[in-house]
């Protein structure tokens, strides 16, 4: 927290969950991080608020590793990345989550990271996303069913924003904190994001990916309200000496 402070930053994030899906604070829903043996959410929530700054509890939407471990029926068997598909299951448990870490602590919001699509067709669609496919689009689909791109972006967008209710309504509804999201957008007029209801209503929006030239794109997609934030580090080639000559304005 101190360190943020120096920086003179405004928010910050600290966890509530970890990408791995442990818990840093005491859960009834999700195990507690090995080790950990303070209430780690809770005191750097009470810190922040002393420093004057907001403090956002971080999420994964797109994974969990220790729920695959435990359920591994439920994870795409294509994919190492954006395992999980936004079934009615699995989005009872991540809101249960979201509530349960806003009853703990006085968090501002919430930082939902990989609320994104998969980007693989799949060799072998799971029957938990067969019923997910039929729910969001009418229709039922084979376990080795090859779908058009056209349709199954469609799907993809249709699971976002179903999703993206189910979620805004537990938190901006219930609760009346904020949202922050994470998406790894790739080129501009994406038909799984353009008028996508996430980008004008969540509270923050940040482009992962390294390329300014999208910034514009994503503004003209945001909500009144939506602040675009874009990302500075991650990626082979951010480097500040070639951010420099970029008109962040």
């Amino acid at each position: 927290v101190e360190w943020y402070k120096g920086m003179h930053v405004n928010n910050f994030w600290t966890f509530g969950t970890t990408y791995n899906g442990y818990a840093w604070y005491d859960s009834r829903l999700a195990p507690k991080a090995v080790g950990l043996r303070r209430d780690f959410l809770a005191e750097t929530v009470e810190l922040g608020h002393q420093a004057g700054m907001e403090v956002f509890a971080y999420t994964c939407l797109g994974d969990n590793g220790m729920l695959i471990s435990r359920k591994p029926e439920i994870a795409r068997v294509d994919e190492t990345m954006y395992r999980l598909p936004l079934t009615e299951w699995y989005l009872d448990y991540f809101c249960g989550i979201c509530a349960e870490i806003v009853r703990h602590a006085p968090v501002d919001g919430i930082v939902i990271d990989w609320f994104r699509y998969p980007q693989n067709r799949r060799s072998r669609w799971i029957p938990e996303e067969r019923e997910l496919f039929r729910q969001q689009m009418g229709e039922a689909i084979s376990e080795d069913a090859e779908l058009p791109r056209d349709v199954l972006e469609e799907y993809e967008r249709r699971c976002l924003e179903h999703a993206w209710r189910r979620i805004s309504r537990v938190l901006h509804g219930e609760y009346h904190v904020k949202i922050w999201t994470n998406q790894p957008f790739e080129k501009a007029d994406d038909p799984i994001w353009n008028g996508n209801i996430l980008l004008k209503e969540a509270d923050y929006v940040l482009n992962e990916c390294p390329d300014f030239s999208l910034l514009s794109w994503i503004a003209s997609q945001a909500g009144e309200d939506t602040m675009v934030v874009q990302n500075l580090c991650g990626w082979a080639g951010h480097r500040l000496d070639e951010l420099q000559s970029i008109d962040l304005n």
